[in-house]
């Protein structure tokens, strides 16, 4: 059992457009801090959501690690693939929707959810 699943069930909401947004902005906050500080901020906001589910907080991790991905160059920085690799679409997507069906959606909304928020990344 994961910790979301542990936790009391907490009703699905709409996504949150502004959540993503939120996630999405503090791309630009943590670049500074290059790759590795852009990888800690999304397993601390994944923690946090570990820790006391919120479909905000989730829509929010999830936008910041869809733009993040999308920031990345082509070139993998020497020494940097444990952070390449985290940001992976596979790894990035398989987070969400762990994180999304544990809490109790089903894998096909937990698939349309998704798509949406990285739409709403991509515009």
């Amino acid at each position: 059992m994961t910790a979301v699943a542990a936790q009391p069930p907490s009703p699905p909401e709409p996504l949150s457009p502004v959540g993503v947004r939120r996630g999405a902005a503090r791309v630009s906050i943590t670049a500074k801090e290059e790759l590795a500080g852009e990888m800690i901020h999304s397993q601390n906001c994944f923690d946090h959501v570990g820790r006391a589910l919120g479909w905000r907080k989730l829509d929010e991790c999830g936008g910041f690690d869809a733009e993040a991905r999308s920031t990345l160059g082509d070139g993998e920085p020497v020494g940097a693939e444990n952070e390449m690799s985290w940001f992976e679409i596979e790894a990035a997507a398989g987070r969400y929707l762990k994180v999304a069906v544990d809490a109790g959606l089903n894998a096909n909304a937990a698939d349309l959810r998704l798509a949406a928020l990285q739409a709403k990344v991509n515009t």
